[in-house]
């Protein structure tokens, strides 16, 4: 299934076992999973992922990231203000954003 919002929606997703994949600059990033991978492009302001058996990818998360796994790795290229990661069995990997004060 594609569905296709306008930049800077929010989006909150339920499936029993398939892939999520976002593109574009969005808001909220919700998703809840039985069985799946679940990778968010772009620049979001907030994440949420409940999965029981699959990998996460995040790019650049402004506000929170929320990630719960039961099996599966969780990678954060551009990580949030606030960041909560449990997963019972996978590796973790976050980047922080490195924050810079341009001078005008």
């Amino acid at each position: 299934m594609t569905i296709t919002l306008p930049e800077g929606s929010s989006i909150d997703v339920i499936t029993g076992s398939g892939d999520t994949v976002t593109r574009g600059a969005l808001a909220d990033v919700n998703v809840t999973t039985g069985s799946g991978d679940v990778k968010v492009g772009d620049t979001v302001n907030s994440v949420d992922v409940k999965t029981g058996s699959g990998d996460v990818i995040a790019g650049h998360v402004i506000g929170n990231f929320e990630c719960r796994c039961a099996s599966g790795d969780v990678r954060c290229d551009g990580a949030a203000k606030n960041t909560d990661i449990h997963t019972a069995s996978g590796d973790v990997v976050v980047t922080a954003e490195r924050w810079r004060r341009y001078l005008g």
